[in-house]
């Protein structure tokens, strides 16, 4: 049984407003599931080719966002060592040197082992370095909210009275 709508046509271009079919070419049952198992054959190795490169692309990135982290002196002084930071940038340094010369052979598993390999040694130094960070934020936001009386504010009462020109009993009410 022939399937017409896999019927395979040449086409030819002489003119680029004008397209014609030279001749249709017609395959079998056989020929024609062969180039299905072909086809789907090249799309399953397409696949497995963007999966190796996403991999790759997302250890890559990992580690220059890693090394820019730890190679930042004033985000790392005071929360890590020196040995983790320099640890973290050599391993860093290793990895990026394994795929470049290694690339072409690696396949997503090896990539993706790798890349926890990595993220189990470097997972700690980061979050020191961003856990001190926070609670250094959140120290400067209790600050912000708890200020000291002689801070002079908007609704202070002496400024309320030069502005608006109001009487005492007034400017206690507005206040309170």
């Amino acid at each position: 049984m022939l399937y017409p709508a896999y019927h395979m046509k040449q086409f030819a271009v002489t003119d680029p407003y004008e397209l014609r079919v030279d001749s249709t070419t017609i395959f079998n049952e056989e020929k024609l599931t062969e180039e299905i198992n072909v086809e789907q054959e090249m799309q399953a190795a397409d696949l497995r080719d963007k999966q190796r490169s996403d991999a790759k692309n997302a250890l890559e990135e990992y580690c220059f966002k890693l090394q820019h982290t730890l190679e930042d002196e004033r985000l790392c002084k005071g929360k890590v060592s020196d040995e983790e930071r320099h640890g973290g940038i050599e391993r860093c340094n290793a990895v990026l040197e394994w795929l470049d010369t290694e690339s072409d052979t690696l396949q997503r598993k090896q990539i993706e082992c790798r890349h926890n390999e990595l993220d189990e040694y470097c997972r700690p130094i980061i979050g020191k370095i961003y856990a001190v960070a926070e609670l250094d934020k959140n120290i400067d936001t209790n600050k912000m909210e708890t200020a000291s009386p002689q801070q002079s504010f908007p609704n202070d009462k002496q400024k309320v009275k030069d502005k608006k020109g109001a009487s005492d009993g007034q400017i206690e009410e507005e206040v309170q």
